[in-house]
């Protein structure tokens, strides 16, 4: 059975309201509130007790929140998607486990891709999207460039790679770092309207 329990989520303009999120088992919470630039504005919390497990911030570049939440179906990890600078975005995991909540270090899936043309790095544009979970594996949707150039993907469409990441994430493997198990080629039908500087 496939569990989808991404939370998508737009904070524009929340102002000097609070915005919470839950896990599916209602342990933990998401705080995100206003703050001064480069001052953390999200706390993970335990939703009972009220006691602040980890500080963070929500994005790197300029609007504060995260794009795309995700929790695992046993709430346990939790998967976060935030805009690194103007034409990128990036993907982290945490493992939260009782009052600890800790990185879960990811392996380099774009050097697996970038490696395809034999690049050790690519163009400016690099998006994360589409993340969710099916049991312990945890799938996303990456494209940008592999190298410089137009940031409109219609004008140069061969300098743009499109792919599905997926990580193994599981206490039993191992509860500090994720594995990686697929890297797929998404088929031309199936990119929608990604890539590229219209992108949010």
């Amino acid at each position: 059975m496939r569990h989808l329990l991404t939370i998508v989520i737009l904070l524009h303009g929340i102002g000097s309201a609070m915005a919470q999120k839950t896990s599916p088992d209602a342990r933990y919470v998401i705080e995100y509130f206003d703050a001064l630039p480069n001052e953390s504005n999200v706390k993970f919390k335990d939703a009972q007790s009220g006691k602040t497990l980890r500080h963070g911030f929500s994005s790197g570049y300029e609007e504060r929140s995260f794009r795309e939440v995700s929790w695992s179906p046993d709430s346990r990890f939790l998967a976060l998607v935030s805009r690194g600078t103007k034409t990128t975005s990036g993907i982290e995991i945490l493992r939260f486990a009782g009052d600890s909540v800790t990185e879960v270090k990811i392996p380099d899936y774009l050097l697996n891709i970038l490696g395809r043309k034999h690049l050790i790095s690519g163009g400016r544009h690099h998006w994360v999207s589409n993340v969710r979970w099916e049991d312990s594996h945890l799938t996303f949707r990456c494209w940008g460039q592999w190298g410089d150039g137009s940031g409109d993907p219609d004008i140069d469409p061969d300098n743009w790679y499109h792919f599905d990441v997926t990580l193994k994430v599981s206490r039993a493997v191992s509860p500090d770092r994720a594995r990686l198990t697929a890297v797929s080629p998404v088929p031309q039908k199936d990119r929608g309207e990604q890539g590229g500087a219209s992108n949010p």
